[in-house]
């Protein structure tokens, strides 16, 4: 229910009493619920349509924060893989860091009793193989059993 002044009044003609007076107006249709009246002023089109869009934009704000969710939790989630990630890191590096440990444990006390003259070295594509590790351990077993057995009786020759 808004004047054109310029239509409909020559310009000039204007007062600030005709000016207020619509001012009030306006502002009266918002405060007594101006969506409802302005609604009821309108073409039905436009009410259906602004139905429409409000309800637009109800899925658009509902679609929002249904994302806003999901990236929160995915950011979530890939923080977690990254620290499960960083975590198996340091336990692959502490594995490595062990195994070295054993192999140099290893190394010496291969060089150790080869020194001694207890077991004979094996070129290094045997000595990596699992059953030629196997060998050479039963041989040193079966080496400590007779040298313990040789010990034993030179001490108790009635045994």
């Amino acid at each position: 229910m808004r004047v054109d002044f310029d239509e409909d009044v020559p310009s000039g003609l204007i007062t600030e009493d005709m000016a207020a007076s619509t001012n009030e107006q306006e502002s009266s249709l918002h405060d007594v619920g101006g969506d409802e009246v302005l609604a009821a002023m309108a073409p039905q089109s436009a009410v259906v349509e602004m139905a429409e869009l409000r309800e637009l934009l109800g899925d658009v704000h509902s679609l929002v924060t249904t994302l806003a969710t999901h990236k929160h939790c995915m950011l979530q989630k890939l923080t977690s893989m990254e620290q499960r990630v960083s975590g198996l890191e340091r336990g692959f590096i502490q594995f490595q860091d062990s195994l070295d440990a054993i192999r140099h444990e290893v190394t010496y006390t291969q060089t150790m009793l080869v020194t001694e003259g207890l077991i004979v070295p094996m070129p290094d594509n045997v000595a990596t193989t699992t059953s030629a590790r196997l060998e050479s351990t039963h041989r040193l077993w079966l080496w400590s059993v007779a040298r313990v057995r040789a010990t034993y009786s030179a001490d108790n020759p009635d045994c």
